[in-house]
């Protein structure tokens, strides 16, 4: 009861802000355009808490029973979207057996977007308080352990790419919107960057 009632207060202010911006009650339409980019509770999660897109719209204040009439949930949520809100338990489960056991906000909202039915990554973290304590908790991982052998060859192809002199700042921006350890992972790995050049000299003079 206690989560719901936080997640309902959440879902007021959230609308409510979105309102403000377009100047307007946020139709439901925009709205699942909108939820669907940022992770935003689904229309299946607003319905389970408020009963109606309309009884959001009417307790956060924003709809008089004329804008109401033309604002109507029913009608406008789509029909295909017929199915209950998994639990976190079943949405993990669900993400583990399609994609495997690391898990990051990013590419769960990505497998989200194709099945509404798993419960969105904002309601999660309302539950858990962090991503990373929900992951850990279904046994999961936020964050994926590179092999030192996949550091190698990811430090080996970014230097190859890289056109400038080879540097922590070329690596971080070779990693941008790449499967690869990050900088971060690099540096903890080796202690500091100068390590990881010189253990990349020595792999490669073995290899």
């Amino acid at each position: 009861m206690k989560v719901n009632a936080i997640s309902k207060q959440k879902l007021v202010q959230l609308i409510q802000g979105l309102s403000r911006v377009r100047k307007q009650p946020i139709t439901v339409q925009r709205y699942e355009k909108i939820a669907n980019q940022l992770s935003y509770p689904s229309l299946l999660e607003i319905e389970k808490l408020f009963g109606s897109w309309n009884a959001l719209l009417k307790e956060a204040g924003l709809a008089n029973a004329q804008q109401l009439a033309s604002l109507k949930f029913s009608s406008s949520r789509p029909k295909t979207r017929t199915k209950s809100i998994w639990s976190a338990a079943q949405s993990f489960s669900f993400y583990k057996d399609q994609k495997g056991s690391h898990v990051s906000i990013k590419e769960y909202a990505e497998l989200r977007n194709r099945h509404p039915e798993m419960m969105s990554p904002s309601t999660i973290c309302n539950h858990f308080g962090k991503w990373k304590e929900a992951v850990t908790h279904h046994g999961l991982s936020s964050t994926r352990q590179y092999t030192l052998e996949e550091c190698f060859q990811a430090l080996q192809q970014a230097s190859e790419e890289c056109d400038t002199r080879f540097n922590s700042a070329q690596y971080l921006k070779w990693t941008n919107g790449k499967k690869v350890p990050s900088l971060g992972t690099i540096v903890s790995r080796f202690s500091n960057w100068s390590s990881a050049q010189n253990a990349l000299k020595e792999w490669q003079n073995q290899n």
